[in-house]
């Protein structure tokens, strides 16, 4: 008898710290099977099917010509059918409204993944609460972090369907073949001995980096030399470019998504987290990861992955002057820094291992079948 197969239904043409934990839970299971079905906008590559063929996921692409179409809807129904899917995941706001329509009468369980929201203008806001419905009325949902289910618990989702299943990461993996700091440093073209910070993410509100601005410039001066790069793409890009120019920040560089995100992570001295809201991030794992120390906010799971004091500093979200404080306490007291880094790194392995994670979820997956 063969395994009960799973459906991961996630829209992105990229692949992202998300998608990343999609292929690792494929990877590792034991007792269930996985498929991926994702969704071609135009016609872009969608990052997400190519990286799923590499790695022989067994992936179906959907042509998306608008974000709700009863074609979609339809198309969803046939692979649900054709595969004979026993769970279907959703990661994100349009799997969970699509598959909400198309899961009913093919026998299969729907299973919502909570990773966060973001709220970053008024129809995503709307589309955000159409999940949330589905997600009011679903037998079981899952949440990357504590901070978060109690957050939906707070939004009307019954908090005894709420199951946590954190993020992972495997950091001898995610470091492999990555330079040391200082030949990540000259790769990077970074000359002189100035701390480097890194921020990583989407640039859009939820994300706080205006924040973050009003941190550095406060931070000026008080650390000679230091300087941000901004990882991420999004669209408060220009605005918040623009706001490092009318700060005269120049130590402050937007380098757009990078795929090389890791090269900064090895070459940063510190890795800060300003964010108004979060689920678990990906980030502070990957961070960790290089055992570098983190200033964050608290806001969704971060208190699950950074203790504050022992592997970082965390501060309230929307206090720019306390986060600028304790970057300027990790950074003027590198030894301390790296005791904290060390401290995460020794944290992400004990409780973020994907061997957790894989037995997590397919406790969860056996539940949904049963329920």
């Amino acid at each position: 008898m063969g395994k009960n197969l799973v459906l991961e239904v996630r829209a992105t043409n990229f692949f992202g710290g998300p998608e990343r934990q999609i292929l690792a839970q494929a990877a590792r299971g034991r007792n269930f099977s996985h498929h991926v079905v994702t969704f071609a906008e135009g016609r872009a590559e969608n990052e997400l099917a190519m990286e799923c063929r590499k790695r022989g996921v067994p992936v179906s692409v959907i042509p998306s010509d608008h974000p709700f179409s009863p074609g979609q809807i339809l198309k969803l129904r046939g692979v649900i059918r054709e595969t004979g899917a026993k769970v279907v995941c959703t990661h994100g706001y349009k799997p969970a409204v699509l598959a909400s329509l198309a899961v009913p009468g093919t026998g299969a369980r729907l299973l919502p993944f909570a990773r966060g929201h973001t709220r970053e203008n008024a129809k995503v806001a709307l589309f955000e609460g159409m999940e949330r419905r589905v997600m009011r009325h679903s037998r079981i949902v899952v949440a990357v972090s504590e901070g978060y289910a109690e957050y939906l618990a707070g939004m009307g989702v019954p908090r005894e369907r709420l199951r946590v299943v954190r993020n992972a990461i495997d950091p001898k993996a995610f470091t492999a073949g990555v330079p040391g700091r200082e030949e990540a440093r000259r790769l990077l073209g970074l000359t002189g001995d100035g701390p480097l910070i890194v921020t990583a993410g989407r640039l859009s509100p939820e994300k706080g980096h205006k924040d973050l601005l009003q941190a550095i410039a406060l931070l000026s001066g008080r650390v000679p030399g230091a300087r941000l790069s901004v990882l991420g793409a999004g669209p408060m890009q220009g605005e918040l470019e623009a706001e490092a120019r009318d700060r005269a920040l120049s130590q402050v560089v937007f380098h757009g998504f990078r795929k090389d995100a890791p090269l900064f992570y090895s070459a940063m001295d510190l890795f800060v987290l300003p964010s108004r809201t979060e689920g678990l991030p990906n980030v502070l794992l990957e961070a960790f990861a290089f055992a570098r120390p983190v200033a964050a906010t608290a806001v969704g799971g971060v208190a699950e992955v950074v203790e504050d004091g022992v592997s970082g500093l965390v501060v309230p979200a929307g206090r720019p002057e306390l986060l600028s404080a304790a970057m300027e306490k990790i950074l003027l007291s590198p030894g301390r820094g790296a005791s904290l880094g060390e401290a995460g790194l020794a944290g992400i392995r004990e409780r973020f291992s994907f061997a957790v994670q894989a037995e997590a979820l397919e406790r969860v997956y056996a539940e949904a079948l049963a329920v």
